[in-house]
């Protein structure tokens, strides 16, 4: 039996992604390995979103190649063979395949055509344009090298449909693909093209699926989740998803939105989100910055009082709801009188969480060719000084948590140094306030000779509390 390795780079979306090859590769027949060494497929699911990126997926490419053994194929999938498909195998030789970001559903036909093709030392590149299916027309080259022609992502392309399997109390489930926003600094729209949204019913049955695995948190993720049905004619699209969801997968204890454009933050949303208690009290809703010039410089919604009365309205119908924000510092042409705007947006909006950003100029994007760039001094130091309050806003919201009993979703187990030279079982989970990966972590302590599993709920009275964390103890 064959076996195949996929190494993930990037973000959750990217994962979602893999685990659909790797769903399509077991189902042909072939073995799945943590090994690359031991596959006869490699297939790195790369990263493009900044050049650090590019630059880490190129390494891991090389890293990959500069191993691979006779009978093996390296194939290049994601976000940076979309945007440097032609690039990839000067910068890399000895990569077989370069597959798109949307093309992934065709993974099993394509690596049969790539392994074909292998001992001839060609190169596949799949990018069809159009629904997904196999549709390489291959291209003789000066040079022996075979290419695919190279066609822009379609927005008629459907997202594939797989059987999930649980990795945890948690899984991310795509709702839609693409974006068609055109914010002056993203390359995103020019890699995973125009936004197609899955069907509400196929969106549920699979987090419905999810539950009877045992999963307890479904993250809703996209580009923009709040655009999520304007394809498909849907007035408050999202909020009729989580009507659904709450109806068809009443296991799931907490569905958590990510990634919330704020235009689309409707009181039709707000309403669906206090209304089921199944949605954690928690939104992700990136800002980028709180200046009316800068925001319309970046492309983004400028209309900060608006924003405003959307974070007034999320705060009056949950009172306890958890805001996290991003933020982008040093963008061309950005003042101290604008950064100063900022700072004092932070410390009015008072969010839980926030990721804050250095404007990093990508090539392809308008931003990059702006005047009036910010050396990259200036972004450091405005970034340290907006991360500085950020933490102590963060401190002063955790302060608050400590003496309350809250729901843990365990998602890790461990041990702690008790001072006395002896190893105590510490676990880490998170409470609905906390999202999976970017924002802290509840560290809990449990009653002598109790033990905890991860997956299990547990009621945590808070003793302790830092910037990003928190400790406490089980209750059981």
């Amino acid at each position: 039996m064959s076996k195949f390795s996929i190494v993930t780079l990037g973000c959750e979306k990217n994962n979602v992604d893999s685990e659909g090859m790797a769903s399509l590769l077991s189902e042909a027949g072939y073995e799945q390995s943590a090994n690359p060494g031991d596959s006869d497929v490699v297939i790195v699911n790369t990263c493009a979103f900044l050049q650090a990126a590019v630059d880490e997926s190129v390494g891991e490419l090389r890293a990959v190649a500069e191993q691979k053994r006779d009978g093996q194929v390296v194939i290049a999938a994601g976000c940076m063979s979309q945007r440097y498909a032609q690039d990839i195998p000067a910068w890399v030789p000895g990569v077989d395949g370069v597959l798109s970001t949307r093309s992934w559903p065709d993974i099993v036909p394509f690596v049969e055509s790539v392994r074909q093709k292998s001992e001839s030392a060609t190169v596949a590149t799949h990018m069809p344009a159009g629904a997904s299916q196999m549709a390489v027309e291959m291209l003789q080259t000066p040079g022996g090298i075979t290419w695919a022609p190279i066609a822009p992502v379609q927005p008629t392309a459907q997202i594939k449909r797989f059987r999930r399997k649980a990795k945890g109390p948690s899984a991310y489930v795509k709702i839609s693909e693409g974006c068609d926003h055109k914010c002056a600094f993203c390359i995103i729209p020019a890699i995973r093209g125009k936004h197609i949204s899955r069907p509400i019913e196929e969106i549920a049955g699979e987090i419905a699926d999810l539950a009877e695995q045992g999963v307890k948190e479904a993250v809703l993720i996209a580009q923009d989740s709040t655009y999520y049905g304007v394809d498909l004619g849907l007035r408050d699209g999202l909020a009729r998803l989580l009507d659904t969801i709450a109806e068809r997968a009443p296991g799931i204890m907490w569905l958590r939105l990510m990634y919330a454009y704020p235009t689309q933050v409707t009181h039709g949303l707000v309403e669906a989100m206090a209304r089921h208690a199944q949605v954690a009290k928690y939104i992700d809703m990136p800002l980028q910055h709180a200046h009316p010039e800068m925001l319309k410089r970046m492309k983004r919604p400028n209309d900060v009082e608006r924003t405003r009365r959307i974070v007034g309205d999320l705060r009056e119908a949950m009172p306890d709801i958890a805001l996290r924000s991003t933020f982008i510092v040093g963008f061309p042409g950005e003042t101290d009188e604008e950064f100063r705007s900022l700072l004092c947006f932070l410390e009015e909006m008072k969010f839980d969480n926030v990721g804050m950003f250095t404007y990093s100029p990508e090539k392809g994007t308008p931003a990059s060719e702006m005047p009036n760039q910010v050396p990259e001094k200036v972004k450091q130091n405005r970034y340290r000084e907006a991360m500085l309050l950020q933490q102590k806003i963060s401190a002063r919201k955790n302060r608050g948590m400590v003496g309350r009993t809250v729901d843990v979703l365990v998602d890790g187990t461990g041990t702690l140094e008790d001072g006395k030279g002896r190893q105590v079982p510490l676990y880490a989970g998170r409470t609905y306030r906390q999202a999976p990966e970017v924002d802290g972590m509840v560290f809990v302590k449990p009653p002598k000779g109790a033990e905890l599993c991860v997956g299990d709920v547990v009621k945590v009275k808070v003793t302790e509390s830092t910037e990003y964390d928190l400790w406490g103890k089980a209750l059981m």
